[in-house]
C-alpha cells in the first residue's frame, strides 16, 4: 500500500507527457564538479519523432522534470520507480480521482523517500536491486558545468576542479533526469537553468548513469543486495530490495 508521504510525480501518470518543449541540440559543456557532465554526450538531440512523444519512459522523465521543476532548483539526487499506472491503481483505487491511466503501456513514477545519493552517486546506485513490481526507474540529479572555451583553465584535480566550477561566473546549472527499464530501454532529459523554456533528452545523453540504472534492473546477483540505506520500504512491493 502507498503510504502517505510517499509522492508520485505530478500526482498523475506521466502518460501525457511528451518531449514536445525539447530543444533540438545540448552542449553539454566542459568538465564539471561530476562524472555526470563529464559523460553527457557533446550533442544530445531531442525525441520530436512520434516514437519518442510517445514513448512511455520518456513521457514518465518529461514529467518528473515537470514535478521537480514545481520545486525549484537546488535539490538532493531523487531516486523514483517506475510502475505500469494499470497496476498502480490496481492496487491504490483511491488514485483513480488522481491517475489516468492513459494508454495501456502509460507509467507513474513512485518516488523513494529514504533515498540518499552521497557523494558517488552510481556507485549508490550500483547497491539497488528492484522486485518484479517495477518495470522502471529513474533518477533526477543536478549539476554545474561551463561552457567548452573554459576547459582549459579547469584544474585536473577533482576538488579543485568543482570549487572552481561552482565559483565561476559562467557556470551553468543542469538538472538531469535519466531512466531505464527492465527490456533495455533508456533515455535521458535535462534542463538548464539559464534556458527553463528548453528540454534536451536523448538515449545515451548521460551513458554512464543510464548504464547505472539499467544495471539496478538485473535480476542475476541482487538477492543479497540491500536497498538505499536498508531504508524500511516506503511502498509495498515498489520500493528497492
Amino acid at each position: 500500500m502507498l503510504s502517505d508521504d510517499t509522492r508520485q510525480a505530478g500526482a498523475r501518470t506521466a502518460a501525457g507527457g511528451t518531449t514536445d518543449d525539447c530543444g533540438t541540440e545540448a552542449d553539454c559543456g566542459s568538465r564539471a564538479d561530476s562524472n555526470i557532465t563529464r559523460d553527457c554526450n557533446s550533442t544530445a538531440r531531442c525525441g520530436r519523432s512520434a516514437d519518442h512523444r510517445s514513448d512511455p519512459l520518456v513521457a514518465a522523465l518529461t514529467e518528473i522534470d515537470r514535478f521537480l521543476g514545481a520545486e525549484g532548483w537546488g535539490l538532493p539526487a531523487r531516486l523514483f520507480a517506475l510502475v505500469p499506472t494499470a497496476d498502480l491503481l490496481a492496487a491504490e483505487p483511491s488514485l483513480v480521482g488522481q491517475l489516468s491511466a492513459g494508454s495501456p503501456d502509460s507509467l507513474s513514477s513512485v518516488e523513494q523517500e529514504d533515498f540518499h545519493g552521497g557523494d558517488h552517486l552510481e556507485q549508490t546506485l550500483s547497491a539497488i536491486a528492484w522486485p518484479p513490481t517495477v518495470q522502471g526507474v529513474a533518477v533526477s540529479v543536478e549539476r554545474v558545468f561551463l561552457p567548452d572555451d573554459e576547459e582549459a583553465s579547469i584544474p585536473e584535480d577533482p576538488d579543485r576542479a568543482a570549487e572552481y566550477v561552482a565559483g565561476h561566473p559562467r557556470r551553468q546549472d543542469l538538472r538531469v533526469v535519466s531512466g531505464a527499464m527492465r527490456d533495455g530501454s533508456h533515455f535521458s532529459v535535462a534542463r538548464v537553468l539559464g534556458h527553463p523554456d528548453e528540454l534536451l533528452g536523448a538515449a545515451n545523453l548521460v551513458p554512464s548513469l543510464e548504464a547505472a540504472l539499467l544495471s539496478t534492473l538485473d535480476d542475476s546477483g541482487t538477492d543479497d543486495l540491500p536497498g538505499p540505506d536498508d531504508a524500511q520500504p516506503d511502498h509495498s512491493g515498489m520500493e528497492p530490495q
